[in-house]
């Protein structure tokens, strides 16, 4: 009695390699790539500077409650920064230009909080928004009573 060798036929390997590519072709790209991901790290950075500021504002002691030098800059690409580019605990600088900010309603610059924590210029019922704008849109609602958070 003979066994027939057993194991892959020529056209069932040359399928499966064929497979295989197309699989690396489309998929490796997306796990090599931080298109995508960076508005997340922006957005988490963002939302750790603002109460880190709003705490700050928290623990001011002066006699009018505000302290000034506690007021976030925003512009596209920076938090707390008008000139140059810092990246530390107050300032958050994005210099790769696949991410930029935007702070709604419009016209608003610049954010800055009572010694409750409030926003000073979010004052309207929904309170305001800051967008991280890259590949999505991820907006972090300041609410008017002072609570920062991912919306």
């Amino acid at each position: 009695m003979h066994r027939q060798p057993q194991g892959f036929s020529l056209v069932e390997l040359i399928v499966v390699i064929i497979i295989l590519g197309v699989l690396a072709i489309s998929l490796v790209p997306r796990f090599f790539s931080l298109s995508g991901s960076s508005e997340y790290l922006v957005r988490e950075q963002a939302i750790a500077l603002l109460r880190r500021a709003q705490q700050q504002a928290m623990h001011c002691t002066a006699s009018t409650g505000i302290c000034p030098e506690n007021a976030l800059t925003i512009a596209m690409d920076r938090i707390g920064v008008t000139n140059g580019c810092i990246n530390d605990a107050r300032h958050l600088c994005i210099s790769d230009g696949t991410v930029s900010l935007r702070l709604i309603p419009a016209g608003l610059s610049s954010l800055s909080f009572d010694s409750w924590g409030r926003p000073l210029q979010c004052t309207g019922q929904n309170g305001c928004q800051l967008q991280v704008q890259g590949q999505s849109s991820l907006p972090i609602c300041i609410e008017q009573q002072g609570y920062i958070h991912a919306c």
